[in-house]
């Protein structure tokens, strides 16, 4: 096949200073041994959009791959294929698209070139009919045994000796060529050479050759010919056959001008298959022929006619370079077609964008609608798309750079991944709803243990219909290694009862969503320690980067806000103190938890409960009202004197009020604000539970006159009290939290 560069001198060997770029560029390590550099903005003029891959083929724990399609003619994009190579062991943090690829004919989607797998020859490609066409020449990228990248011109040659004549066979298992030999071996996609038979074509069957499906360099394939057709001597022209492919041999076409000393060959003559090309390629762990040469000796040189259309035009672009001494390899892709964001490069463009890089050789690889490249970002456990892609098409090649070092290991059995007490990494986005991410500081806001938490506010009351939900997504994500169990995070409530949510993906990209409540399960207000089961038996690590709320029920579609603090990932059972200063060996804790898990009791916006701390009137009618489950709404003015409409707890007081559950003072207040004695709370009980029971009280600081002795003694009767250790009551004393918790629970389990 071939066409060669004769003395290392091309054609078309431009030499330019590298252009100047006014871009933003962000760098970012993807692994040990490879760095994603992103350039996007103007260039020399241009709005370009530019991705490389510095591979450091140095790196003890880096490799570099030619992905091969299995079977070969299928294609796949360039993610499909990272995922599918992407192990926790091996994974893929960079790969780019490779071969040009056939797009029609009966050959669609084989690689058009050269493609050679550990001494395998899968294709043994054509070549562009002109230097206006890519690959004119024979040049290609390879793969040493030791993973070194080669980029150079290679000779492949098929010689085929018959009748006493060696000729160069013009191509192997793609059409029969004009003025040519072609030879067609079982591997061909048809079981005849194809249907563009000939009567200009002398076509030989060659059987006895041994395994032709797995052709290699090196090696020579000699049968005999079992058949072929006749010419017509009156005509000139040879009979139409279309030959069966033996599957121990070959099917030659010999065409045109190639006839000539050949068509005397007879049936049981030998022929012989040779296949040749340099010692560098033949001992190759993988090759794909590519083209043009884009770089050579660090500067530009371009071996194609850089005005042809193909060249010239700006496209979305591919390539791939290596330094001098071999150690670094670039991938890079060019996006393209897209006005305002990238509008692609030249083939001159790009070699000088490689000479920039410091690519001491380059060549192109397939464009257009072909040029991808995925690349595992930072917190990412899988590859991503880092380029723009115009199709995103499925193509056929492609080369990964892996990446095999030691994984964290976890030896403790929870770690923080953030602890929330700013925004910094999280943005917002929604589904029919409004939503903003901020920090809560202030001490009148949800601030856990004293430190900031994250708010996500909300707004459900859009518009429009359906489902909403409002995300708030990690810029960069959270990997979670060695089979994490649960996410677990501090939850401040607003009461709204909606659902609460994340995304995690295991290693193939699929993702999976995690439930931190049930259905309208965030009903609580104040500080709750959530956890969410992750996926098991699942391709690992596991990529966590987004929590939301949701809600599908139009009649609590509400604005409000929520608070997070110290996300982790839990290994194991954890056990939390719900609040820090309630240990788990307080006297109350049970009925505490009890009481605020119903909603009844809440926390403070610090976290703690306070459990020493008194009760105030209106809190207690508040706790009431959650406990019974009132309507508070149309309810009568009590007109306490004390107490105005516009109070913030109002409602609550109105409702227990007219259920008679609470009542005022003398004077005609009610002491909202005013401490609840252990008295009153008897008295409220009695009335709200209708308790009945033995009306007299044995305990001392209570006669027989106090107004509560009745209330105090049918509380002792049932158990809910039995007074302090002296024997007393001590019905003036104000009830401390825990105390209301404990009577409460007592009175509520019975």
């Amino acid at each position: 096949m071939k066409n060669s560069l004769l003395g290392g001198a091309a054609a078309f060997f431009v030499l330019a200073s590298a252009g100047t770029a006014a871009a933003e560029t962000k760098e970012e390590p993807l692994s040990p041994g490879v760095e994603w550099r992103q350039e996007t903005g103007e260039r020399n003029g241009q709005q370009q959009a530019l991705n490389v891959l510095k591979v450091n083929t140095g790196d003890t724990y880096t490799t570099l791959d030619l992905s091969i399609p299995e079977p070969l003619r299928q294609t796949s994009t360039v993610l499909n294929q990272a995922l599918a190579a992407h192990s926790e062991s091996e994974r893929v943090v960079g790969a780019i698209n490779a071969s040009f690829f056939e797009t029609g004919g009966v050959n669609v989607g084989l690689p058009a070139n050269l493609l050679v797998d550990d001494g395998d020859i899968l294709r043994f490609g054509r070549n562009s009919s002109s230097t206006a066409g890519y690959n004119f020449y024979d040049q290609a990228f390879g793969l040493a045994q030791d993973g070194t990248a080669m980029i150079d011109e290679h000779s492949a040659e098929a010689v085929l000796t018959l009748n006493g004549t060696s000729v160069e066979a013009a191509s192997i298992n793609n059409i029969r060529e004009g003025d040519g030999v072609s030879i067609f071996t079982p591997d061909h996609v048809l079981d005849t050479p194809g249907t563009n038979a000939s009567g200009s074509v002398m076509e030989l069957t060659v059987e006895g050759a041994g395994n032709t499906e797995d052709l290699s360099f090196g090696e020579t394939y000699s049968g005999v010919i079992t058949d072929r057709n006749e010419r017509n001597p009156e005509t000139n022209r040879w009979e139409l056959t279309n030959s069966e492919i033996p599957d121990d041999g070959f099917v030659v076409a010999v065409h045109g001008t190639a006839l000539d000393g050949l068509e005397d060959v007879q049936i049981g003559e030998e022929v012989s298959l040779e296949l040749d090309i340099e010692p560098m390629w033949q001992e190759a762990a993988a090759v794909f022929g590519s083209g043009p040469f884009l770089v050579k000796d660090g500067e530009r040189f371009i071996t194609m006619n850089p005005d042809a259309g193909q060249a010239s035009t700006r496209a979305p672009r591919t390539a791939v370079g290596i330094s001098a001494d071999g150690s670094d390899v670039f991938f890079v892709t060019a996006d393209g077609r897209q006005p305002g964001y990238a509008a692609g490069m030249t083939i001159t463009e790009l070699a000088d964008y490689l000479v920039e890089l410091g690519a001491d050789r380059a060549i192109n690889l397939d464009g257009g609608g072909s040029t991808q490249m995925t690349g595992m970002k930072p917190g990412f456990g899988f590859p991503t798309l880092l380029n723009q892609p115009t199709e995103n098409r499925r193509v056929s090649t492609t080369l990964q750079v892996k990446d095999s070092s030691p994984l964290p290991q976890v030896s403790e059995p929870f770690l923080k991944l953030d602890n929330m007490t700013t925004a910094a990494g999280w943005y917002t986005r929604t589904v029919r709803a409004e939503a903003e991410v901020g920090v809560n500081s202030r001490a009148s806001e949800p601030r856990r243990a004293d430190q900031n938490s994250t708010r996500l506010s909300y707004d459900f009351t859009t518009s429009s219909t359906g489902t909403k939900a409002a995300y708030m997504k990690r810029a960069k994500p959270f990997l979670l290694h060695d089979n994490a169990e649960q996410l677990g995070i501090w939850v401040y409530g607003d009461g709204a009862g909606h659902w609460m949510r994340g995304y995690v993906y295991d290693s193939q990209g699929e993702r999976y969503t995690v439930d931190f409540t049930d259905e309208n399960g965030v009903d609580f207000t104040g500080w709750r320690w959530l956890t969410a089961d992750l996926p098991q038996n699942v391709p690992q690590p596991l990529t966590f980067d987004e929590i939301y709320l949701a809600q599908p029920d139009a009649s609590k579609q509400n604005q409000g806000a929520v608070a997070f603090s110290d996300l982790e990932v839990l290994y194991e059972d954890k056990q939390v103190n719900r609040f820090p200063d309630v240990s788990t060996t307080h006297w109350a804790r049970s009925s505490i938890l009890a009481l605020n898990n119903s909603g009844v009791i809440t926390g403070y916006m610090d976290g703690t409960f306070q459990p020493s701390r008194s009760i105030s009137r209106e809190q207690a009618a508040t706790m009431l009202v959650r406990e019974l489950n009132l309507d508070t709404t149309g309810r009568e003015n009590p007109s306490f004197t004390d107490v105005n409409t516009n109070r913030q707890l109002y409602p609550y007081i109105a409702a227990v009020a007219e259920e008679g559950l609470m009542t005022g003072f003398s004077d005609g207040g009610f002491q909202p604000a005013g401490e609840l004695t252990r008295a009153e709370l008897a008295a409220i009980l009695t009335r709200a539970y209708q308790l009945e029971g033995e009306a007299s009280s044995s305990f001392p600081d209570v006669p027989e006159r106090h107004w509560a002795y009745e209330n105090i003694g049918i509380l002792a009767a049932s158990n809910i009290t039995g007074g302090y250790p002296d024997g007393t009551f001590q019905p003036s004393r104000p009830v401390s939290r825990a105390e209301f918790s404990v009577f409460m629970d007592r009175v509520t389990a019975r």
